[in-house]
């Protein structure tokens, strides 16, 4: 800037050499070079012209440096508080998912127990059923034998009628005594079949009703999530085709089960019943 303010005034001095005022218009007027600033006539002042212009453009490139510098530092304030603000998100989230893995931790034991009971009290039940199915073949096998005898004594009841009425009265008794007793039996064995196969598809069912609440749950979670962080989308869908193939489960688990239901109910033996596969 030193060097200009020099040029300035060296360019002034020439200038006042090279001009004069309009009411010396008798004087003459010294218009040769200044060898030592001009290689042409008029270079001054072409030469001063461009250094106020190169200055004037250089204090504008300035201003608009400072300008850029101060939206760049905004620029960065904001930036760095939405990070920070992202961070503080994540930290939450990763909070919610340790509490929410050790929720399900706990119903996965829970579930663990119940389905060791579940199994306890179906093994109590096939005993008890193989029981009432042994007895119904002693009550059965004691009913022909009863029925042979009856039918023996009947022969001899037609020889000696008037001594075996009273006899003939104490069998028949006897045998509604018996089918009453395989009336009842059979019953039973109907009805704990029906129990067991309720039983088994209760706790089939269960298992698959807790992953479907697990899956929503978590669903709810990633839905609230994917509002804030879009890059959570696809494990969203990829939960919410899980719920779907669940609930696909449920319904073919339950259908299988009812159709086991009818079955038993329609008379088929315990030695050809097998619980359904559910995946």
């Amino acid at each position: 800037m030193s060097s200009v303010t020099t040029n300035d005034g060296l360019l002034k001095k020439h200038v006042h050499v090279q001009t004069c005022h309009e009411n010396m218009r008798g004087v003459a007027v010294n218009t040769e070079m200044y060898e030592r600033f001009e290689s042409c006539p008029g270079d001054i002042n072409m030469k001063q012209k461009n250094y106020r212009k190169l200055e004037k453009q250089i204090k504008k490139m300035l201003n608009g440096c400072d300008r850029v510098n101060q939206r760049h530092n905004e620029d960065i304030a904001v930036l760095e508080e939405d990070i920070q603000e992202i961070k503080a998100n994540i930290q939450v989230t990763n909070r919610e998912l340790a509490l929410f893995q050790q929720k399900l931790e706990e119903e996965v034991r829970k579930d663990q127990k119940e389905k060791k009971a579940y199994q306890e009290g179906l093994r109590a039940l096939k005993m008890e059923i193989e029981e009432l199915g042994e007895q119904q073949g002693r009550l059965s096998q004691s009913l022909q034998e009863r029925k042979a005898n009856f039918d023996l004594k009947l022969s001899d009841f037609l020889e000696y009628s008037n001594q075996s009425a009273a006899e003939k009265m104490s069998m028949e008794e006897e045998i509604n005594r018996c089918k009453a007793l395989v009336t009842a039996a059979t019953r039973r064995c109907q009805t704990a079949k029906v129990w067991m196969v309720e039983s088994s598809r209760d706790q089939a069912v269960y298992a698959l009703y807790t992953d479907l609440a697990i899956a929503k749950a978590l669903l709810n979670k990633l839905d609230e999530a994917a509002q804030r962080y879009p890059e959570m989308e696809v494990a969203r869908n990829i939960w919410r085709v899980n719920v779907q193939e669940v609930e696909k489960k449920i319904s073919s688990a339950e259908a299988l089960y009812q159709e086991q239901l009818d079955q038993v109910n329609s008379g088929r033996r315990l030695t050809e019943w097998a619980p359904p596969a559910v995946d």
